[in-house]
């Protein structure tokens, strides 16, 4: 996770085609039994970090849908 935020890739992934005709957007978020450990690693667009940083890549990804 530290590593793709650091270079930004994989965070969003638009376009995800599913099955055919049915497509989605991915996002990368810890999860949950994880989170304790590794949210105050977590950023997004060099501003946001922790919990702010997950709340704005899910606001991103919901606006690119």
């Amino acid at each position: 996770m530290k590593e793709m935020d650091k270079h930004r890739e994989g965070q969003i992934i638009p376009d995800v085609e599913l099955s055919p005709g049915i497509k989605s957007t991915i996002v990368l978020v810890i999860h949950p039994s994880l989170r304790h450990l590794s949210i105050k690693n977590r950023w997004y667009k060099n501003e946001f970090t922790g919990d702010d940083a997950e709340i704005e890549l899910l606001k991103d990804a919901y606006n690119r849908t």
